[in-house]
Order: structure tokens, then sequence, then C-alpha cells
């Protein structure tokens, strides 16, 4: 989930992706384009690595 990958890298570094340019997480990750985002409920955002996604898929 975006929220927890969010936690995790505030509590590692001091990241803010308004640094990039970008108002919301989600915005930085869709704009990278390595990561696959679904959002359920219209509350929740899943984050999947595409790479990662690929080779499950094999």
């Amino acid at each position: 989930m975006l929220g927890l990958i969010g936690e995790q890298i505030s509590n590692q570094a001091s990241f803010d992706q308004r640094n990039y340019g970008y108002k919301k997480l989600s915005d930085l990750f869709t704009a990278i384009d390595l990561f696959k985002s679904k959002m359920t409920q219209g509350l929740v955002i899943w984050v999947r690595d595409i790479k990662r996604a690929k080779q499950q898929a094999k």
C-alpha cells in the first residue's frame, strides 16, 4: 500500500515528494513510471513494481 511505503520512506530518510515538484506521493509514483498502481474503494492505492510483475507473469 502506498501509505505504508510513504511511512517507510519518511522513517529512513528526510524525503519529501514536494522537493521533486509533486504535491502527493501518488503523483510522483505515477510520473516515474516504474510502478503499476491501482486505487481501491477510492481510498487505498496499491503499488506494484512493474519489473517484478512481469517476471511473476512468466
